[in-house]
């Protein structure tokens, strides 16, 4: 009995020793924080998809095609550190009826951001010629005090220049859709 309940013990502290927060990856955006400036964003963002053609050299009017890279497919992120890579699943692929939209999401398990739990990451592109691409962090379900503790506390940086969203509007921002919170990269446009 005693050691069945060692091992129960055993397993919890291993999970939780494989859960990463993120927080670090994302405080390049806050105000006054340098982070990683976007790297580990970045690399999940450069292998989630892979182009399999480019139409757009033979017809201008044709989008290129993309697919799931092997490492958005399994969920095995070589070039990132071990605790994030155990924190990501397989992605999931979403198109539009048109084909002009392209979603990944990344389910999580164990991932924190700001200490609250995540569900998942989101990525899309959405047109080719406008380069039109996002990236979002959805946490798990939140009281409303915690959404707007976060709206208090985290206050992020803005364009410099003027960006897609014009000068001086936020690189991230925090939103309420559909009663999930997000926290929204404003990249692309």
């Amino acid at each position: 009995m005693k050691s069945c309940i060692l091992f129960i013990i055993g397993i919890g502290l291993t999970n939780n020793l494989y859960a990463a927060d993120w927080t670090a990856a994302f405080s390049y955006l806050e105000q006054g924080k340098k982070g990683d400036d976007g790297k580990l964003l970045d690399s999940i963002m450069k292998n989630t998809f892979e182009q399999i053609t480019n139409t757009k050299n033979q017809n201008p009017d044709t989008q290129p095609i993309y697919k799931l890279s092997k490492m958005a497919r399994t969920g095995k992120f070589n070039n990132i550190s071990i605790a994030y890579r155990n924190d990501m699943l397989p992605a999931k692929v979403y198109y539009n009826k048109d084909d002009t939209y392209l979603m990944a999401v990344y389910p999580l398990k164990n991932a924190t951001l700001y200490g609250l739990p995540l569900q998942s990451f989101s990525y899309y592109l959405g047109c080719d010629e406008c380069d039109y691409v996002g990236f979002y962090a959805t946490f798990k379900p939140m009281s409303k005090q915690q959404y707007l503790n976060l709206q208090k506390t985290i206050k992020f940086k803005n364009e410099e220049e003027d960006g897609c969203l014009g000068e001086n509007q936020p690189l991230a921002s925090f939103e309420q859709r559909n009663g999930r919170v997000h926290l929204s990269l404003n990249i692309g446009c």
